[in-house]
């Protein structure tokens, strides 16, 4: 028989063969010849429904045989013939349905000639990176058969792709980017290897419940994507503490994982928020700046002790784990009711139509209890340009700011050596309250008296000070420096000390606050936390500077003194 005549009987098998039966057979003549079986059928389950039947089909038919240890094979002159058929397809690689040379592979990805005809592309020994970032018109990456090596596939700011193949069969990935890819809508099949993983600014719509799967998952980013909805499997996510979900399209607090640490919902258009403590028993940091949030409801244990019920206009997280919240811009927010007093970071900057603040129990036992201050973090709670709060709600913040100075004078006299954070208050206003801060003056300085140490303890002195200054024209809380200059003087002739504190603010949200008008701060530095060594008088000069140059007049000026006794150094154990 001439060879034409075989070729003719090997191609009408061939075109006996279903639209399936074919593709697998092509898959296997140009990819996966000579491979093990199982890892055939695996890679393929990936790409065709009833892939192992077909492959025992095509057993059948003698098109394909098994060698060496259950390897899939078939004669030379079919794996040719199959070859021939993608050959046949067009002259030009990038419009064949498969790609098995490197050098084919190499012209239509990194030089961006892709279609959508590529169905697969074979370099098993070399291939290890894909980069196509910003290749504007790649709409699609063919199917990655055979490419068990490949470790990186990077296809930053893709703005046309609008497919990817599976890849959950590539065990040897380590790297996933596609990041910027807008028009890209379906949630990538990935390996479950990966613990972090950034989507954001894509085309993707949801969260889907193949999510449940990513069980290594540490890290998700859909930051400005277009999710709408994230499936309840999320929940399944046991390592996730991380959800960044800020300025995509979702509308409803989503079902968070109880491990979750971190999430941010900034400038979505959630309106109303209903979720229960268990949820949000981790979360250590919330960011809802720039939201449309009007209304929270939840369920609460308080310090596990007994159940809350709360439902009232943002009546907001007494959890105890919850350091930071970030509310900035909330044009719509008017009620903050029960905010946790053990907060570190609080920020509601240009809350405009805010007039109700209020916080749950202000017991300090309990407060002390379940505050755990990080160290790298000062404690602030930020009001800026909230001219609509009313007294009681100034007098509620008020009362929380010296809980927290209460506490961190304590934290300063016992670990005197360590550094616990500063604190820093700000609020609209002119007035500074007289049942807080017991000595005041009508400018930037003043004289007082230091109450005599009564009892033969050591002790510390903690001054917290008030200022009122006229912010106009400051931007960001980052640029301001609080300078106090002040001596301490001896009784009985023991002479005086000199000291200069000054303290840098350290803010977490970097938004443009524009200030106007003019504001109270209420600060503790650690730089004010002195061991008394028999001081009777103590006399003050405090300056604002914006960004080290422009001076900012303080108005008026307030101090209060904490008397705190030195705790008893613990005894090293045995």
């Amino acid at each position: 028989m001439c060879p034409t005549t075989f070729f003719q009987i090997l191609r009408s098998s061939f075109d006996g063969l279903d639209e399936l039966e074919k593709n697998i057979f092509l898959d296997i003549a140009t990819f996966f010849k000579g491979e093990l079986r199982e890892e055939v059928e695996e890679i393929l389950r990936c790409c065709y429904k009833g892939a192992e039947c077909v492959i025992s089909n095509l057993l059948d038919k003698s098109l394909l045989e098994i060698i060496d240890f259950d390897k899939i094979s078939m004669h030379d002159m079919l794996e040719e013939m199959g070859k021939d058929i993608v050959r046949q397809e067009s002259k030009r690689p990038e419009k064949q349905s498969r790609l098995w040379s490197p050098e084919d592979a190499d012209r239509v990805l990194i030089h961006n000639k892709g279609t959508d005809l590529t169905k697969g592309i074979k370099d098993i020994v070399n291939l290890r990176e894909i980069n196509v970032s910003r290749c504007n018109k790649l709409r699609k990456i063919p199917n990655l058969l055979g490419a068990i090596n490949l470790k990186r596939v990077i296809c930053l700011w893709c703005v046309s792709l609008v497919e990817l193949p599976c890849l959950n069969h590539l065990a040897s990935l380590e790297e996933l980017e596609f990041r910027g890819c807008h028009n890209l809508k379906k949630f990538p099949k990935v390996p479950n290897m990966f613990m972090d993983f950034d989507l954001s600014n894509t085309g993707i719509e949801e969260v889907p419940d193949s999510i449940g799967y990513l069980d290594m998952l540490e890290q998700l980013d859909l930051a400005g994507s277009r999710v709408k909805n994230v499936s309840s499997n999320i929940l399944k996510l046991e390592k996730l503490h991380g959800l960044d979900l800020s300025y995509s399209m979702i509308t409803e607090f989503p079902e968070i994982p109880n491990n979750l640490m971190q999430l941010n919902l900034s400038g979505t258009q959630i309106k109303e928020v209903s979720f229960c403590s268990n949820h949000l028993s981790n979360l250590h940091c919330l960011d809802m700046s720039f939201s449309s949030i009007q209304k929270l409801q939840c369920n609460i244990a308080l310090f596990g002790s007994r159940e809350i019920r709360l439902d009232a206009p943002i009546p907001i997280l007494r959890f105890k784990n919850l350091r930071v919240l970030l509310m900035t811009y909330c044009d719509s927010l008017k009620l903050l009711s029960e905010l946790p007093p053990y907060l570190q970071y609080f920020d509601a900057n240009n809350c405009t139509s805010l007039e109700k603040v209020s916080f749950s129990d202000q017991n300090q036992d309990l407060y002390e209890l379940h505050s755990c201050f990080a160290e790298e973090l000062d404690c602030s709670m930020l009001f800026c340009n909230c001219f609509r709060l009313n007294q009681d709600s100034i007098d509620n913040i008020e009362a929380n700011a010296m809980l927290k100075i209460r506490l961190l004078a304590k934290k300063w006299a016992s670990k005197y050596d360590v550094c616990p954070p500063n604190f820093f208050s700000c609020f609209p206003g002119s007035k500074i309250s007289a049942s807080k801060f017991e000595y005041q003056s009508e400018n930037s300085s003043l004289t007082l008296k230091i109450a005599p140490n009564g009892c033969n303890r050591s002790r510390f002195l903690a001054f917290s000070i008030c200022l009122v200054a006229d912010l106009i024209g400051c931007v960001s809380f980052s640029g301001f420096d609080f300078i106090c200059e002040y001596q301490l003087t001896a009784a009985s002739g023991g002479g005086h000390e000199k000291f200069r504190s000054e303290w840098h603010c350290r803010q977490q949200n970097w938004a443009s606050m524009e200030c106007m008008g003019d504001h109270v701060l209420i600060l503790l530095s650690g730089d004010m936390v002195k061991n008394d060594k028999g001081y009777e008088q103590a006399s003050f000069e405090f300056y604002i500077k914006y960004y080290g140059e422009e001076d900012i007049k303080v108005k008026k000026c307030g101090v209060h003194v904490s008397y705190v006794d030195e705790e008893p150094k613990s005894q090293p154990t045995a």
